[in-house]
């Protein structure tokens, strides 16, 4: 037969019923350099914009010229393209309310 183990208890108190509450909350006061941080993500956010601008245009462009020539390859490509193009732009446009969002929801969960 195998050695026997014994069971040892866990270091430390135990937890109350409701569990631990560490206090932590965000804050923009906690660290330097937040609100550099904050200019930083909204210039990124407008140079993601800005290029989602230019690929509308090439993709509603290849969809026009490939339609033009005959080439479906080409006109799906584009319909594709103008697709992601218009998602990707709504999900960075919403970016800031998502997160404040699904913040909201983490600070309910008990």
């Amino acid at each position: 037969m195998g050695p026997k183990f014994e069971t040892v208890p866990a270091a430390g108190p135990t937890p109350p019923p409701g569990g631990w509450d560490p206090g932590v909350t965000p804050n923009t006061t906690g660290l330097p350099g937040i609100p550099q941080a904050q200019a930083l993500a909204g210039g990124i956010i407008t140079y993601v914009l800005i290029g989602l601008v230019v690929a509308m245009i090439i993709s509603a462009l290849v969809w026009a010229f490939s339609a033009w020539k005959g080439h479906q390859g080409g006109v799906q490509g584009g319909k594709m393209s103008l697709i992601v193009c218009f998602a990707a732009a709504i999900i960075v446009g919403a970016a800031d309310a998502i997160i404040v969002f699904a913040a909201g929801v983490g600070q309910q969960v008990k």
